[in-house]
């Protein structure tokens, strides 16, 4: 009796030793996962890489040829370093408008916290030429993070989230002569419009090394369209920027999103992902990015009369170089005539 009953017991653990049965519904698990990601906006668990298109702008290499040792170079600008794909730290700046009159905008109102004059912008592009950093669009530091790839030492991102002729006018000569690129969105309805850059001048900006990107058809809150005419989120997300490819014949593969705006469930976002677009902009501040925030990157928005210290307090690499006294001088705060036997103003700097 002994025997059959070990002989029993060990045939139940050898059939124990099969593949094993689920004991728990799958549909169940992988709702509650999709619910744990829609909570975290986009997660890196369901981003897929895009393909890259045959149009797509390469990025700059530090050299002809890598090396597994770096080579000297004769150019005097910092050797660009491989970046790993996944994340990377670089500041994103937004500037909403730079005007110094309706001539710029026709809008214009210089008590507006969103109007930054073209001292101001000056200034700071200045502090970021002094201070080291070199200047990449969204979608240069978007394919690094998705791909892996080279990035500068100190890598920064200047975005323009208005077609305004005050970044024309203003903050592109600025940029050129520094030798810095940037994004600007632009709203579609409002290209060619009154007091608005023209198709030919974002062609100039793209010759220049910018990026064009999608703030949409209408520019308009897009959780409110969600709600109030859920069929136009197709127009004004992927429609935009097929209307921007089509006018400036070169690929446009970043949005921003109206306000900042996105609804808690991930709708938006997940249309941004679906309908063509490798990156996508928002508000909240950090310097950090991942594939996790890459439809949801971080960027500090640069408002009217920022004191420079505070500016350069939204940076990651500071202290270490002095800024000019060009730079420092160029201030929009500059007392008319200094106190007798006050010290020259300057900016004092803390790593």
């Amino acid at each position: 009796m002994k025997k059959i009953c070990f002989i029993l017991l060990l045939g139940l653990l050898i059939t124990s030793c099969g593949p094993a049965q689920p004991s728990s519904d799958p549909n169940l698990i992988y709702t509650q996962a999709a619910e744990t990601v829609a909570a975290q906006l986009t997660g890196a668990a369901v981003l897929t890489p895009p393909t890259a298109t045959a149009t797509e702008t390469p990025l700059p290499e530090p050299t002809a040829t890598e090396t597994s040792t770096p080579a000297p170079t004769a150019t005097p600008t910092e050797a660009w370093v491989n970046n790993p794909a996944g994340k990377a730290t670089a500041p994103i700046l937004l500037y909403n408008i730079v005007a110094d009159s309706v001539d710029d905008d026709p809008y214009y109102q210089w008590e507006s916290p969103l109007n930054v004059s073209s001292k101001q912008f000056e200034q700071e592009m200045m502090a970021l030429k002094d201070l080291g950093y070199t200047s990449v669009t969204v979608s240069q530091l978007a394919k690094v993070i998705w791909e892996g790839g080279p990035l500068p030492p100190r890598p920064v991102v200047i975005t323009f989230d208005s077609n305004k002729l005050g970044v024309y006018r203003k903050a592109f000569p600025v940029m050129k002569r520094l030798g810095f690129v940037g994004t600007i969105y632009v709203v579609v309805n409002q290209l060619n419009g009154s007091g608005v850059m023209t198709t030919q001048q974002l062609k100039d900006l793209v010759a220049a090394g910018w990026e064009v990107g999608s703030k949409g058809m209408t520019g308009n809150n897009l959780v409110d369209t969600l709600a109030s005419n859920p069929d136009s989120i197709g127009d004004e997300i992927s429609g935009s920027r097929l209307a921007l490819e089509q006018a400036l014949g070169a690929p446009v593969t970043s949005f921003s999103y109206p306000a900042g705006a996105i609804d808690a469930e991930g709708q938006i976002t997940s249309r941004v992902q679906s309908w063509g677009y490798k990156s996508a902009v928002g508000l909240f501040k950090s310097s950090d990015h991942s594939l996790g925030t890459i439809y949801y990157m971080p960027r500090f928005e640069i408002r009217k009369d920022l004191a420079l210290e505070d500016f350069m307090g939204l940076l990651p690499w500071k202290g270490d170089r002095p800024l000019s006294p060009e730079t420092i001088s160029i201030g929009t705060a500059q007392p008319a005539v200094p106190a007798q036997g006050a010290a020259t103003p300057g900016v004092t700097t803390t790593p």
